[in-house]
């Protein structure tokens, strides 16, 4: 019986998941959502289908290029993404109420990502308070729900680092088809890349020139604080500013947060951590059997949720039944496991130690799509990070 309930439902799912590829076809040939263009040094262009943006030079210069390549993309994101997102948690004055808390928030954001984000709206003819929604809305009205893992060592087929991602978010049947790829290259610091969505100046899920990889989780409760930038602002800081986990770690640990978040950490010498954040502290997790998983609870001994949560399990059971076999198609798989029919936007694996990225997104759920190979060519790093193990 139980065999026969497994296939039932094998074959339901399989029969969804065909279905979302069918509709994402279709709506793919009637319209497309990017098409490659070029202004000054700044770059669009698609890889199988997964656009990547080059940005170039100061903040301000690299706000200007993102507003010019990507205007219509912003422009529909936020009248019919941004806008109709508030309006169905709330009335219509919602959205002053949330621009508000912004503007309460804006005073703490670095004066370099103040004027990234006035010459991004200036460019794509878009309000600088919408753009300033756009980058704070994630801390005002949490609803992201990730899920990551990370394996190396005696747990891979061959001991390198493989980071596993998936980012859920509503999608409203528009933010999936909007993913984009960014490929920062600042006049200071490190150069990295950024996987996220047009008008968006922080970092949700990202890796830079050293090797160092993260992503967010949010997690519920800790209260929240209107002193501090944006999480994806801080994030963006790490991949700016640190080559691995351990300055990521004390650049976090100096720096105020705005409300609680599950922060996956690994770089190119197989360093992983999950840093616990909150407003008032941190907790950190080290990989047990070079294994480390992440949803969307705290699990250090300081921050501890009793919280059950199946896709943590499934995590690790599948971790564990492929343990010493686990590579990239393994990771793959398991991201689709842990997928949300729904919501699953963009779904990746990192290989810090080679900068090597593959990506799914255009669908729903992104997992259950083709997965997107990204070599360390398709980011044009300079510079790339040359340090001294950790």
């Amino acid at each position: 019986m139980q065999s026969m309930i497994h296939r039932t439902w094998h074959t339901f799912f399989t029969a969804m998941i065909l279905a979302c590829l069918l509709l994402t076809t279709v709506a793919s040939a009637q319209q497309p959502y990017f098409t490659p263009a070029v202004y000054n040094k700044a770059s669009l262009s698609l890889v199988s289908d997964i656009p990547i943006v080059h940005l170039y030079g100061t903040a301000a210069e690299m706000g200007d290029q993102h507003g010019q390549l990507l205007a219509s993309q912003i422009q529909t994101l936020t009248t019919d993404y941004i806008d109709k997102w508030l309006q169905a948690r709330g009335p219509l004055s919602a959205k002053q109420l949330m621009l508000q808390l912004a503007r309460a928030m804006e005073s703490a954001i670095p004066q370099s990502f103040r004027e990234e984000m006035h010459a991004l709206s200036r460019a794509a003819r878009v309000s600088y308070d919408d753009i300033l929604l756009t980058n704070t809305i994630f801390d005002i009205k949490k609803s992201v729900q990730c899920s990551t893992m990370v394996a190396y060592g005696s747990a891979t087929h061959n001991g390198q680092l493989f980071f596993a991602r998936n980012l859920d978010f509503a999608s409203l049947d528009v933010a999936h088809h909007y993913g984009v790829v960014f490929v920062y290259h600042p006049k200071d610091g490190h150069e990295f890349v950024s996987v996220g969505f047009p008008g968006l100046v922080g970092v949700l899920s990202g890796m830079n020139d050293a090797g160092l990889a993260e992503a967010i989780m949010e997690v519920q409760g800790y209260g929240a604080s209107i002193k501090a930038a944006p999480y994806a602002m801080i994030f963006r800081q790490v991949l700016q500013e640190c080559a691995t986990t351990s300055e990521a770690i004390t650049l976090l640990e100096r720096t105020s947060h705005s409300t609680a978040n599950n922060l996956m950490l690994a770089d190119a010498y197989g360093n992983a951590r999950v840093a616990e954040l909150t407003p008032i502290t941190i907790g950190l997790r080290r990989p047990d059997h070079h294994l480390l998983f992440a949803t969307n609870h705290f699990r250090s001994p300081p921050l501890w949720q009793n919280t059950d949560c199946s896709r943590y399990r499934t995590m690790q059971s599948f971790a564990l039944s492929h343990y010493g076999r686990l590579d990239v198609p393994a990771m793959q798989r398991l991201l689709l496991q842990v997928a949300r029919l729904d919501r699953t936007l963009q779904s990746m694996v990192f290989i810090p130690q080679t900068r090597e990225l593959y990506i799914a997104m255009g669908m729903l759920p992104a997992a259950a799509g083709r997965f997107v190979y990204l070599a360390p060519s398709h980011w044009r790093f300079k510079r790339p990070g040359h340090h001294e193990k950790q």
